[in-house]
């Protein structure tokens, strides 16, 4: 877990997990890691996003403060689909709600 700031004054917290299960007889396991970030942006919000990565897949699901912000980022989807797909690593799943609580 990382708490500092995305830049000055902007608060970011950070958590990184490695879930990747050996079975048993299995040399080389599947690379499975969860990040988490929570933040607040000026115009979006309170965002929280879980990123899970399975090998080279990528499952994002963010939830965000109100509906304004998460139909926003819904918008600019296909950005962050493309973004990773040139990285070698494709979008598998996205997953953008609004939760009055994050």
């Amino acid at each position: 877990l990382w708490q500092g700031q995305l830049f000055p004054g902007q608060a970011m917290e950070w958590e990184i997990q490695d879930q990747t299960q050996q079975k048993q007889g299995e040399e080389n396991p599947q690379a499975a890691w969860q990040s988490t970030v929570r933040f607040s942006l000026p115009t979006l919000g309170n965002i929280s996003a879980t990123i899970h990565l399975i090998g080279n897949q990528v499952h994002v699901k963010v939830s965000t403060a109100n509906e304004a912000a998460a139909s926003s980022l819904r918008e600019h989807s296909n950005d962050l689909a493309n973004a990773l797909g040139a990285a070698g690593s494709p979008l598998e799943s996205l997953v953008i709600k609004n939760d009055e609580k994050s």
